[in-house]
């Protein structure tokens, strides 16, 4: 299962989307603790979570 992660700065928290471990790639912020708290609690269910914040969007910049 794909758990998408979009937004702004808050989300971006300083990932960094060319590394090769995905820890680096959900950056430091919420999305990198709800990733870890749901891999810990089901890891039978090889969830794959993406971080593809892009810092300054606005919730119109979303929707475009």
């Amino acid at each position: 299962m794909k758990i998408l992660f979009q937004g702004d700065s808050i989300t971006d928290a300083f990932r960094k989307p060319e590394e090769i471990n995905p820890a680096f790639q959900l950056g430091n912020g919420y999305a990198f603790l709800v990733a870890a708290k749901l891999g810990a609690r089901h890891p039978e269910r090889r969830f794959e979570f993406l971080n593809r914040c892009v810092s300054g969007h606005t919730v119109q910049d979303l929707e475009n």
